[in-house]
This record gives C-alpha cells, structure tokens and sequence, in this order.
C-alpha cells in the first residue's frame, strides 16, 4: 500500500488520483496549525495519466518547514540522485526554503529526514 494510496488514522483506504496540491493531514486544533501538504502529479508516460506524490511539506508555526520533492530531472538544482533499479530519482530538500544536501540531513537537532538505502 503506497503512492498515491491513502490509510486515515480511522483506517479508511482513499486512492488519491486528483493532480495539483492539496492537504494530507490538517490539525483541527486550533491552537495547532500543524499540516502536512503534498503535491501530485500525472504519471509521465502512463496512458491513463495516474497520479504520484512529487513532493510533500510539513508545517507548524515556530518549527522549521520541511520539503522533501522530486527533482524533474537528474540536473535538476539542489537534487540528490539515488538509482533504485536501475532507474534515477532526483530529490530534492527544503528547509524553511532553503535547499540542503539530504544526504547530510536537515542540519537541524528538532527535524531529522532520514535517507534509508534506496529509499
């Protein structure tokens, strides 16, 4: 179960197949903004035109925003290219706009990004 398919935390499967931007996750407290937003777009190459998750942000006032995005191509500024069967995938890192390697983290004690093997 994965891109672009959904689990809510009540356990309801949503597939996601609208392009553009929209909200994962919004806190309904509202002394907590925290929000999560993803991007889709249409599957190159793919007659039927499936959505893929290209990018996601995670906000909260007073923390750093954190993007993690699919570069469009291997040159693309600021991507780290990892080679997951034989394909390459350019991703790129943002934190509170600013582009790091994501090879070396957010650079931050409070928000980590993780880079496991191929994944």
């Amino acid at each position: 179960w994965g891109d672009p398919h959904i689990i809510s935390f009540d356990g309801v499967k949503y597939d996601v197949h609208v392009k553009g931007e929209l909200p994962f996750l919004k806190s309904t407290d509202p002394a907590n903004d925290f929000t999560v937003q993803a991007r889709t777009v249409p599957v190159k190459n793919h007659p039927k035109g499936p959505a893929v998750t290209s990018g996601v942000v995670v906000h909260k006032t007073g923390e750093p925003t954190i993007q993690v995005s699919l570069g469009e191509d291997t040159d693309s500024a600021h991507a780290s290219v990892f080679t997951v069967n034989s394909n390459d995938c350019p991703v790129q890192l943002f934190v509170d706009g600013q582009a790091r390697d994501i090879t070396t983290g957010t650079g931050l004690t409070d928000a980590t990004v993780q880079v496991k093997g191929n994944r």
